[in-house]
């Protein structure tokens, strides 16, 4: 699948925890599942899940120049799943190639569809979340409480499983259609702004 970014990285995805929960998502995504002998790291299944979002979300026309134009995920600086991601370059998703970018800077994310920012990130993303506004980028975040801050979608842990948030109001701000088979394999959540208007 993706190689781990780091050799140490903790195992979540045992067949006993991990397949119980995620066949559902795996056999709706095609993700490949591990075999009876496999354990899948967190970075491998979260790399996994994040080149499969982009099958279930809709972008507007305008965000891509052509027909034929790549499908671009950034990575925010940072360690995270950069590794792991960088597996993804060059596969086809939506009849597109995926391209991946790391370290990418503020005046590049005009060209990013999808915009992954990892754990290590957490102070910076309410400037990531800030700097992506209204533009149609699927931002994606690894720490907790990612998706009710802005993101769209924000991995969380339980019960040693990977699991996702979804936010619908930043999809929407992002003029972003997230399939409803997605968002029923997802927990909701709302900005947390909003409670605060």
């Amino acid at each position: 699948m993706y190689p781990p970014s780091h050799p140490t990285q903790r195992t979540v995805a045992s067949k006993p925890h991990w397949l119980t929960g995620a066949c559902a998502l795996a056999l709706l995504l095609g993700c490949p599942l591990a075999s009876a002998d496999d354990t899948l790291t967190e970075v491998q299944v979260k790399a996994a899940y994040v080149f499969n979002f982009v099958k279930f979300v809709e972008w507007p026309a305008g965000a891509f120049a052509t027909p034929q134009a790549p499908l671009v995920l950034c990575v925010a600086s940072g360690d995270g799943l950069r590794g792991a991601l960088a597996g993804i370059d060059g596969k086809q998703a939506q009849g597109r190639p995926m391209q991946v970018r790391r370290g990418v800077k503020a005046d590049e994310l005009k060209a990013c569809h999808v915009l992954f920012v990892p754990e290590s990130e957490e102070r910076a993303a309410p400037e990531h979340l800030r700097r992506v506004g209204t533009l149609p980028v699927l931002t994606v975040g690894e720490h907790d409480g990612f998706a009710a801050s802005g993101g769209v979608i924000g991995f969380v842990i339980r019960d040693d499983r990977v699991q996702f948030e979804i936010n619908p109001d930043a999809a929407n701000r992002a003029d972003l259609k997230v399939s409803s088979r997605l968002l029923q394999l997802a927990t909701i959540v709302r900005d947390a702004r909003r409670s605060s208007r």
